[in-house]
């Protein structure tokens, strides 16, 4: 998409060099240089229908003007497909968030951090979310892992790789995260955590992280990822899903409110050029 962009652009240039070397083509022709500061200068830019210089030349911004206009009309869009459930893919992009809503007190978050040590969770089961899970923000994300685990079992695969990319207030929970998910799945290495913190409230550094993972997994040769942005913070939801314009990236969101239920979209971005007169 990005090569078409470009061509579309240097298409456009294109056509405006065209008309100023055929405007500056016909006035060598027609007349001299000074006859051209005369008319320039000294009489204002007159319009004089004799002179295929100034003929050529207004005819070149009268282009650029229609071209402005009509770029004016079609702005570049956004087209969003699907919405329904999410299709299985074999590696998932999550924002770690705590394992705790709000900021309970000291005593709450170590009785929960010890009992969500001890889950063994079995998302073959409808009701596997266990009571301590009831009203923390990994129920979600767990939700979105046991629902692709379901999926890839009825396909007859596994899921390759669980990638987390942690805050500085969430690193220190990372380890836990993936013994949770390994344990209920029953595999090893399976979750990986972006080594260093990233900040959830600055554009460039969320930018920063997803696009480590989704380019290491692209020169990996994967050509399907699924980003969720249901946690961190509403900058990571922003930012994740404009890098997911690209061929074989889509986000995923768990809609707390329907069932938990994990919906996929699949954000295309079209320049004024892809859309249809008037839209």
């Amino acid at each position: 998409m990005k090569h078409r962009l470009r061509l579309i652009f240097f298409t456009e240039w294109a056509k405006f060099v065209l008309v100023v070397v055929a405007a500056t083509g016909v006035d060598w022709f027609a007349s001299t240089s000074e006859h051209m500061l005369e008319h320039a200068l000294g009489h204002g830019f007159q319009w004089n229908a004799r002179d295929p210089a100034m003929l050529a030349a207004s005819v070149g911004l009268l282009w650029l003007a229609w071209q402005a206009w009509r770029h004016s009309r079609r702005h570049a869009g956004v087209i969003v497909h699907s919405g329904g459930e999410a299709r299985f893919c074999p590696h998932l992009v999550f924002f770690l968030s705590p394992p705790y809503a709000g900021d309970p007190p000291d005593v709450e978050k170590k009785s929960l951090l010890e009992t969500m040590g001890k889950l063994k969770l079995d998302f073959s089961q409808p009701d596997w979310c266990p009571a301590a899970l009831g009203g923390s923000p990994w129920r979600m994300p767990l939700a979105a892992i046991g629902y692709h685990a379901r999926l890839a079992s009825l396909v007859g695969r596994r899921l390759e790789g669980v990638h987390a990319i942690a805050s500085p207030e969430t690193s220190e929970y990372a380890p836990l995260f993936k013994q949770v998910v390994e344990a209920a799945l029953g595999q090893e290495d399976l979750v990986k955590t972006l080594p260093q913190a990233t900040n959830f409230e600055d554009f460039h550094a969320v930018s920063e992280a997803v696009n480590e993972v989704f380019g290491g997994l692209e020169r990996l040769g994967e050509k399907e990822l699924l980003m969720d942005i249901t946690g961190g913070s509403k900058i990571c939801s922003v930012v994740a899903a404009a890098l997911t314009f690209e061929q074989g990236r889509r986000i995923e969101f768990v809609h707390g409110r329907l069932g938990y239920k994990v919906a996929e979209y699949d954000l295309r971005y079209l320049a004024p050029e892809f859309l249809k007169p008037g839209a």
